[in-house]
């Protein structure tokens, strides 16, 4: 909009919303993304009408703006009739909370956020029910979580109690660990997801997939993700955990950090080896062309050095020569090899960049993509090798880290979050929040090499498979997830 009339939209949904332009004749033009608990500003004039959509094209407020200079509108959230009615059953599995003695044999507390919270990671304790209770619901065990994964301003130290309290089911005609997550979305209020999408799935905080009730009673802690796959708890800044026994470091233990939580980024120091570092370099060396960019609807007819000058060359993901890192990165993510692309290793020489960028493909940014398929498929998770340091600069910038506002300079790399290369360490950072929307604040640069040359690559998942049956050596490898479990220590 024109300088006129300072709107700004706070968002208290655990969702995205999309904020689109009402034009005449009601024509709705996209315009932003307002940030899961977030908040945006901009100008417009008075008598304009803008809209604010859930993922789902749900209209969630419509705003016609007034005269007075400066106006503020909080979106809260609002059940619509059949949320209610999932609300109103879901308080029928109530239960009595757990003993602090329970909470304590659990340790929910090392998985939470005092700070902020993670939209779709519910993180909880299962006890079994004192006997009013039981006899009410005809279950054995609760199951008692911090929705959303945070403390809400409560210091772990202290202990605080969980948010909800609901039964585990012991019958029906859905297994019990499907209705148990359906009980915690109802208790949460959540929207029902489509069909294309991830189930929410449990896992052991060791990062294991737990697909039968047997392995829910005998986790005492699960962490339930709306969108269906393992994201790392972020905790708060500067957290960090000692992960032992990653294939092929099996003499030497990898520390991984929490750099910010919006975005989640993590680093995990040493996890490369010298030789795969060598053997990745050695191999690109020869055959790297200029980097490419897939454009958005906005942007089509521009050259691609725009917005990125570096080289790369796509590395075998199942070449016999990494093997070995390819079990090792899957073991930390824990996301199944059957959801990564080709590794893309890069070169930036000096003064060679590529400014601010999302990994994943928004579907309401790019031409011919299929909008619920785009939300249902994308690409969730960057593992970034640093293979080298360069003398100065090819800092890896995250210039919306901590919910700041859109950059206007796209290769500003003095805000926000700067990660300088780190020989043999990889990058950890998510494209999606745990409930398997997009994280708009996932920005990110790779920002001028002042000296020397800098070799990298980017290891991308997806939160559905991209190799299915014709790709054995995919399938092979991720049937061995299941049995590496991460031995993981709080430092």
């Amino acid at each position: 909009g024109q300088q006129g009339v300072g709107l700004q939209m706070v968002n208290w949904h655990m969702c995205n919303l999309e904020l689109f332009y009402v034009g005449f004749g009601g024509e709705e033009t996209r315009y932003w993304v307002v940030d899961a608990r977030g908040n945006f500003t901009t100008y417009t004039r008075e008598g304009d009408v803008w809209r604010l959509r859930a993922k789902g094209a749900q209209l969630v407020a419509e705003i016609v703006v007034g005269s007075a200079r400066t106006q503020i509108v909080e979106i809260r959230p609002c059940m619509q009739e059949k949320q209610l009615d999932s609300f109103r059953a879901a308080l029928r599995h109530d239960v009595f909370a757990p003993t602090q003695a329970d909470l304590l044999k659990c340790d929910p507390w090392r998985h939470l956020s005092s700070t902020e919270p993670s939209p779709g990671l519910h993180v909880g304790c299962v006890y079994p029910l004192h006997q009013q209770s039981a006899d009410r619901t005809g279950a054995t065990y609760g199951f008692a979580f911090f929705g959303d994964g945070w403390t809400q301003g409560t210091q772990q130290a202290e202990r605080p109690q969980p948010s909800h309290a609901v039964a585990i089911p012991s019958s029906g005609t859905q297994s019990p660990v499907s209705s148990l997550a359906q009980r915690v979305m109802d208790r949460m209020q959540r929207t029902e997801r489509g069909p294309r999408h991830n189930a929410p799935a449990f896992y052991s905080p060791a990062g294991v997939r737990l697909e039968t009730a047997e392995q829910l009673l005998s986790s005492r802690c699960l962490l339930l993700f709306e969108g269906g796959i393992w994201v790392w708890p972020a905790v708060e800044v500067g957290h960090s955990r000692q992960v032992l026994g990653l294939h092929g470091l099996t003499e030497r233990a990898v520390n991984l950090t929490t750099l910010s939580l919006f975005p989640r980024v993590l680093l995990a120091s040493d996890f490369l080896t010298e030789q795969e570092a060598r053997l990745i370099i050695d191999r690109a060396d020869g055959h790297m062309f200029k980097s490419g960019v897939s454009l958005k609807a906005k942007d089509q007819g521009k050259a691609s050095s725009e917005y990125r000058t570096s080289s790369q060359w796509s590395f075998p993901l199942y070449d016999e020569g990494i093997l070995s890192l390819d079990l090792r990165v899957q073991q930390l993510t824990r996301i199944p090899m059957q959801h990564a692309e080709q590794i893309q290793v890069l070169r930036y020489h000096e003064y060679e960049h590529y400014t601010a960028h999302h990994d994943f493909f928004d579907p309401g940014e790019y031409q011919g993509r299929d909008r619920e398929g785009g939300y249902a498929n994308n690409r969730l998770a960057t593992v970034f090798f640093y293979l080298n340091e360069p003398a100065k600069g090819g800092a890896t910038g995250f210039p919306r880290a901590g919910k700041l506002e859109q950059p206007r300079d796209f290769l500003d790399c003095s805000r926000g979050l700067s990660v300088p290369p780190q020989r043999l360490a990889v990058l950890l950072f998510y494209s999606m929040l745990p409930n398997g929307e997009f994280d708009q604040t996932s920005l990110h640069a790779g920002c001028d090499v002042i000296e020397g040359t800098k070799w990298a690559a980017n290891f991308w998942f997806w939160n559905q498979m991209q190799s299915r049956g014709s790709n054995k050596m995919a399938g092979a490898l991720s049937a061995e997830l299941p049995r590496m479990p991460l031995d993981i220590k709080n430092v």
